[in-house]
Formats: structure tokens, sequence, C-alpha cells
């Protein structure tokens, strides 16, 4: 039971807090305090979410309100404050088996999660994909140039162990010492992707988010896939969510 307990008191908790700040900057509203209290929320249970201060600070400057300065600064002091005591983003007794520098598999994983689930959400992302055609095949060739880049073979490492998306790749065979399976998930994950950029500006938002979401993740030294479940659903949910009103308007 000590596993479950852990994340459910931290990784859970931090979802839940991020998926409230990025639901609220997305709904764009009068919510100007909202965001940076969940994202300070998200920031002391989990450091890795530091990555939210990158959307707080776009909305910040893009309305140019106090109350959005206010929030940003909230978890902007909390982030000092542990870098301060730490020295680094995490305790230097947690980080010896939890950080290796970066690590492209994070960024591979997730964007071959993107390309499992995406397809199902082809009914609401169709017609985006039909006006950005070219986006989306030009996303997809720069996701396979950088897949040739890097060797991903399937592994029993127990820092990639674990998920739908590891067990398919343990049954196809290797093209470029990546498996087969990440040469299709990957370029069409990234086109997922692009697809919801396109969409309009709630898309752009969150198109952002996944690019920060990503860019963080890279210092993270496990590639499970019940760390990027979470996001890529509720990404992909409220992007079909702002096609429905969009459409409706």
């Amino acid at each position: 039971f000590i596993g479950p307990a852990v994340r459910l008191s931290t990784d859970n908790a931090a979802l839940l807090a991020v998926f409230l700040t990025v639901g609220l900057l997305v709904r764009d509203e009068e919510h100007r305090l909202g965001p940076g209290l969940a994202a300070t929320a998200a920031i002391l249970t989990r450091q890795i979410h530091a990555w939210l201060l990158g959307l707080l600070l776009i909305q910040a400057i893009r309305q140019r309100h106090i109350k959005r300065w206010i929030g940003l600064a909230l978890p902007s002091i909390c982030l000092a404050a542990i870098l301060v005591t730490w020295g680094a983003l995490t305790p230097p007794s947690f980080a010896k088996g939890h950080a290796r520098g970066l690590n492209p598999d994070t960024t591979v994983f997730a964007l071959s999660i993107f390309g499992l689930y995406g397809p199902f959400f082809a009914g609401w992302l169709g017609a985006t994909a039909r006006t950005h055609w070219r986006r989306l095949l030009i996303a997809a060739a720069i996701a396979g140039v950088g897949l040739a880049m890097i060797s991903m073979p399937h592994t029993a490492d127990p820092n990639r162990w674990g998920g739908a998306v590891w067990q398919l790749a343990a049954r196809t065979p290797l093209l470029l010492d990546v498996n087969l399976s990440f040469w299709i998930l990957v370029p069409v994950g990234a086109a997922v992707v692009t697809a919801i950029g396109s969409s309009g500006r709630r898309g752009m938002l969150l198109s952002l988010t996944v690019a920060l979401w990503l860019i963080a993740n890279l210092a993270s030294a496990r590639a499970y896939q019940k760390y990027y479940d979470p996001m890529t659903l509720f990404v992909l949910g409220l992007s079909v969510q702002g096609l429905c009103e969009w459409r409706r308007a």
C-alpha cells in the first residue's frame, strides 16, 4: 500500500493542481489569481511542474493585469525558496536515483502516447487536420528526423518498464535502433499536437503547455507510461472541449 499512497499524495495531488492551473488559464476569464495559487500548490508538491511558470508569464505579459503578475510571483517565490534550501529542484538524497541529465526517451514516449490516443479524437481534430495538413506533415517529418538521431531499443531497463506502449515496442522489430512502433506512433503524436495547436487560441495555449511539459520532463530519468497518460488525456480532452465550443459559436 505504500507505493499507491505515495502516488496519491504527490503525483496525483500535483496533477490536480496542474489541471486546475491550465484549465483556468484556458478559460481566460476573471480567474487571474486562481492559476497562480494552483501553480503554487503544484510546484510545492512536485517541483518538476515548475514549467507552469512559463504559462503564467505568457498570460501576464499578454493581459498586463496586476493580478496576473501576483499570480506569477507566488509560485516563483516558493520555487526560489526551494532552490535556496536544496540547491536544486529536488533534495540531494532523492536526486541521485531520479535525475541523470537530459533524457530524450521521455519526449519520444510522451509523443508516442499522443500518437496512441490521438486517433480516437480524430472526429474532432479532423477538420483542423484537413485545413492545416501541411503543418501536420512537417511536424511528423521533424519528429521522424529527431527519432533517427537517437537510440531507443526496447530493454528491460526498470526506468522504462511498464505500460502498453513499452509492451507494444517489445513485440515490434528494430529499425535504425528504434522499435518500429515508435516510428509509427511518434510522428502521429507530433501531428496530433500540431493539430491541437492549429485549432485556435485555446489550442495554441494547449500546444504550448505540451511543449513546456515535454521540456521539463527531459530532466526525468524515468519513462513510465503512468507519468504521461494523465497529462496526455487531459490535453486531448480539453482540446476537444474547445473545438466543440468554437463550432457552436
